[in-house]
C-alpha cells in the first residue's frame, strides 16, 4: 500500500469522526497547443488570468494556471468564474490557489500539484472544506 494511499485512508476517517469536513479533489490535463491558443488572444487572456498570473509567459506556466483553475472549478463542481481565483507562482516552490472567501466559501485547506510531460500539462487540486 502506498504512503500516499495510507494518508489518504487515514485523513477519510479523521473526516468521517469530525463530521463536517468533506475532501473534494479535482484534475486537468492541458495541451501546450491549446496554451498557446489562449496566450495568444488578449480578450481571452484578460477574461481568464489575472495581471500577476501572465509575469511569466512561458508556454508551461500558462498551461500550469489554466490546468490548476479548471481542476479547482472541476474539484468543487462549479461554474468557472475565472477571476474568482488566483494562481500565485513562488519562485521556488508550487503554485498556490488564492480564492475570494466571498464567492467561494468554507474552504479550509487547497493543496495543488502541477506536472509537465512533453506536450501537455496537468494539474490536481484537493480540497478540505467544512460542510
Amino acid at each position: 500500500m502506498s504512503d500516499n494511499f495510507k494518508i489518504r485512508k487515514i485523513l477519510h476517517k479523521e473526516m468521517q469522526k469530525k463530521g463536517n469536513l468533506i475532501l473534494k479533489t479535482g484534475i486537468d490535463l492541458v495541451s501546450l497547443r491549446h496554451a498557446e491558443d489562449v496566450l495568444s488572444n488578449n480578450k481571452t487572456l484578460e477574461a481568464l488570468f489575472h495581471k500577476t498570473e501572465l509575469h511569466n509567459k512561458k508556454i508551461e506556466s500558462i498551461a500550469g494556471t489554466i490546468a490548476l483553475k479548471e481542476a479547482f472549478f472541476k474539484a468543487l463542481n462549479i461554474t468557472p468564474r475565472w477571476l474568482d481565483i488566483e494562481v500565485m507562482h513562488p519562485k521556488r516552490g508550487k503554485p498556490s490557489i488564492n480564492w475570494n472567501p466571498t464567492t467561494i466559501n468554507n474552504i479550509l485547506s487547497i493543496n495543488s500539484c502541477v506536472n509537465h510531460d512533453g506536450e501537455y500539462t496537468v494539474a490536481t487540486v484537493t480540497i478540505i472544506m467544512q460542510k
